[in-house]
């Protein structure tokens, strides 16, 4: 981290490049030299007169900063003006030289055969399709663990047609419509190139998007300090150098997710603070409860007692009872026997009290028979 920091205070110096001649003859040799920064990977350019490639690579300069390349020119290099083109740490630089032939009848011009011409465009246009499926599965890798995958979502589809279109023109060619092939191999490798900058555009886009997200968010120097080398990183891609672009594109991710997750820290620490609070909140909570729960558990027990106390007792009271049914039932049988009884002596009684309504009655009349024979009899006596 901490030479990562020191990289990141590094002044670059300007950016220059220029040739050991003004003017060269075909089959001359060219050295360029570049003063830039020390340790940083330059890509390098050379296109002739028409544009056409003549040279591309990559060279890191030393300690000084200086880069020396050469290049020798095929004794039938065209004439004109060549343009050397320089990218890298974030800066680009030209020049420019001449070739010019001595006095010499001009060549023929060299005729291509439109199948060769057609060969050599599919051949083209299947390392620009390689290059770009390659370009893509690199950059879903790297964006990936950042969230942002969804950045070359149609990628895979316009890969798809473009490959569909190459099928077409290897088929037109094996029908020996050249014509036909090469065009539609020159559209597949224009296509791939076009595709291949978009991507790139959008990788590009999708990260400085999120470096800005994370720079606000924190005010860190250390997660700055990473975020300014992504920064720095992104500066380096160009569709024109696709290895070294991916390789600054996956740096840059690393960087960002480095960055974050340093970021996140200082979050993290404000929430084990809440939670630390929330924790003591909850054992003091917990230790409330666990005396309510002891207080619970001994009711519980005492009130275990009572329960045994009154099962107990309800079990007396149940023998008890059983008692007192068997003692009503023997009392019913033996009401029901006395109300039998008393039955029996109520009709008694009135048959007595009949029987003694009877004596009564003939003790009156024999009262009434003696009264009057008493009469009679003292009648008859005061008669004599």
């Amino acid at each position: 981290m901490v030479a990562l920091t020191a990289l990141s205070l590094v002044r670059a110096a300007p950016l220059t490049v220029s040739t050991d001649s003004s003017t060269y003859s075909p089959g001359a040799t060219v050295t360029i030299i570049i003063r830039g920064s020390p340790g940083v990977t330059y890509g390098i350019e050379v296109r002739g007169p028409g544009g056409q490639i003549i040279a591309l690579t990559q060279k890191t300069a030393g300690p000084d900063g200086v880069v020396t390349f050469q290049i020798t020119l095929t004794s039938d290099s065209p004439t004109g003006t060549y343009t050397v083109y320089v990218a890298g740490g974030g800066e680009e630089a030209t020049t420019t030289f001449t070739v010019a032939a001595a006095a010499a009848p001009a060549p023929a011009p060299v005729t291509v055969a439109p199948g060769a011409a057609a060969a050599s465009a599919l051949n083209t246009a299947k390392f620009r399709l390689a290059q770009l499926s390659k370009a893509i599965a690199s950059l879903n890798a790297s964006l990936a663990p950042l969230g942002l995958e969804g950045v070359l979502a149609n990628a895979s589809s316009a890969l798809a047609a473009l490959s569909a279109k190459l099928s077409e023109a290897e088929a037109k060619y094996s029908a020996g419509d050249y014509d036909a092939a090469y065009r539609l191999a020159s559209e597949v490798s224009s296509e791939c190139v076009k595709l291949l900058g978009q991507i790139f555009g959008a990788a590009v886009q999708a990260l400085r998007g999120l470096v800005a997200k994370v720079s606000a968010a924190s005010n860190d120097s250390l997660v700055l300090s990473l975020l300014s080398l992504a920064n720095k990183s992104l500066d380096e891609v160009s569709p024109t150098y696709v290895d070294s672009s991916l390789a600054s594109i996956d740096l840059a991710c690393k960087l960002v997710m480095a960055a974050s997750r340093l970021a996140g820290v200082a979050d993290l620490e404000a929430k084990l603070g809440q939670l630390a609070s929330q924790l003591n909140a909850t054992v003091r909570e917990l230790e409330r409860l666990r005396s309510e729960a002891d207080a619970l558990r001994a009711r519980a027990s005492e009130l275990e007692k009572e329960r045994s106390s009154l099962s107990q007792r309800v079990s007396e009271l149940s023998s008890a009872l059983s008692a007192a049914q068997s003692r009503v039932d023997s009392l019913t049988a033996e009401n029901q026997q006395l109300r039998g009884r008393v039955s029996q002596l109520e009709q008694r009684v009135a048959d007595l009290e009949r029987q003694v309504s009877t004596a009564y009655a003939l003790a009156a009349a024999l009262a009434a028979a003696g009264l009057a024979i008493g009469y009679f009899v003292a009648k008859r006596r005061a008669a004599k």
